[in-house]
């Protein structure tokens, strides 16, 4: 009997070694699949997903109310210093920046609701979450690059999630969502086939994070609300009130988001154009050129909107109404040039 106690201690030790083993690789394998490959890694990722989808929806809401309160808010305030070019552009400036305000408080509203409703229902599935920020912006600002003048106008979203699973599991979730619609304008003038032409480039996109998704703007869809007190003594076709709206005769896509127009004001003929300037030159001249010859330069505040994909979002330029004319006293006759120029200390222009 003696004999038999070492074969069976040993096989004691044995079966406490495989039970062992078999205890820490079953427990290692599940640690492993919980975290890796488990089910709250596709949870993560679909949380991620609705979160995006959660921005989207709030921007597609939000910017149409907001475009609405932003195009109201802008006329409301915004007023001409007749004859004063600086003022008016402050007073441009200044209509945009109230008219952003307001309607960021419509894409505030409408991302703020919509996550608090989601938060809702997650909370109701065991997860802790804080929201660190929530923030709906509208943003149209006017700018200079060079002698370009530059529109550019901002429709987003910006979240920050930080949120605990019911299995104990820490993410923070920083999304950010944008629409996005610019344009540029360098010079144009008049031309002989009736009408005024202004080249414009234009980019439109979405912007997910880092991600880019660029927009092939619709030729259609091009316009361009021209807002100036000068249009009261000006020969032009389309006028209503103290607007005019152009639309381009051409366009073409470039690449990148990136469309070039050739946008038309449209006037009877050159001849009656220029005519119109000289015959209201007491209304019109505000100053003396380089030249010594009596100049007028206006602004002509500008607004454009896009829609990308049911996102709304306006946008702005500002442009300089130039013109100097001079008399031929041997002729009885006038002469006048006539530029619309981004830089209003420009001539650009052949």
């Amino acid at each position: 009997m003696k004999a038999h106690i070492p074969i069976i201690i040993s096989l004691v030790m044995l079966s406490a070694l495989l039970v062992s083993t078999l205890y820490y690789i079953t427990s290692r394998t599940t640690h492993v699949g919980e975290t890796l490959y488990g089910y709250t890694l596709s949870e993560w990722i679909l949380i991620n997903s609705d979160l995006e989808t959660l921005c989207l929806l709030s921007l597609t809401r939000g910017s149409q109310n907001a475009s609405r309160v932003f195009e109201e808010t802008f006329l409301d305030t915004y007023e001409e210093v007749f004859g004063d070019f600086y003022a008016s552009l402050n007073n441009f400036r200044s209509a945009l920046r109230v008219a952003s305000i307001a309607a960021s408080h419509e894409v505030d509203r409408e991302i703020d609701r919509l996550l608090l409703n989601w938060v809702k229902y997650k909370r109701n599935e065991g997860y802790i979450i804080d929201i660190v920020n929530s923030t709906g912006y509208y943003n149209v600002r006017i700018f200079m690059d060079g002698e370009w003048s530059v529109g550019r106008g901002v429709a987003g979203v910006h979240i920050v999630v930080d949120m605990v699973s019911p299995y104990g599991e820490h993410r923070v979730f920083n999304r950010v969502v944008e629409a996005v619609y610019e344009i540029r304008f360098w010079y144009g003038h008049p031309y002989s086939d009736n009408g005024i032409h202004w080249p414009v480039s234009l980019i439109a996109y979405i912007r997910i994070d880092s991600a880019r998704y660029y927009y092939l703007i619709p030729h259609e869809d091009m316009y361009l609300l021209i807002i100036s007190d000068t249009l009261y003594y000006l020969d032009l076709i389309g006028i209503v009130d103290n607007t005019i709206t152009a639309y381009p005769i051409s366009a073409f896509y470039y690449g990148a988001g990136v469309s070039y127009a050739l946008f038309r004001i449209p006037y009877e003929s050159l001849m009656h154009f220029a005519i119109s300037i000289i015959d209201h030159k007491d209304e019109l001249v505000t100053g003396v050129s380089e030249r010594g010859y009596p100049m007028g330069l206006h602004l002509w505040a500008t607004l454009t909107s896009i829609n990308i994909d049911n996102i709304i979002v306006y946008s702005a330029l500002k442009v300089a109404f130039k013109f100097e004319i001079w008399r031929y006293y041997s002729r009885c006759n006038w002469g006048i040039r006539v530029r619309f120029v981004g830089d209003e200390a420009s001539w650009a222009g052949p």
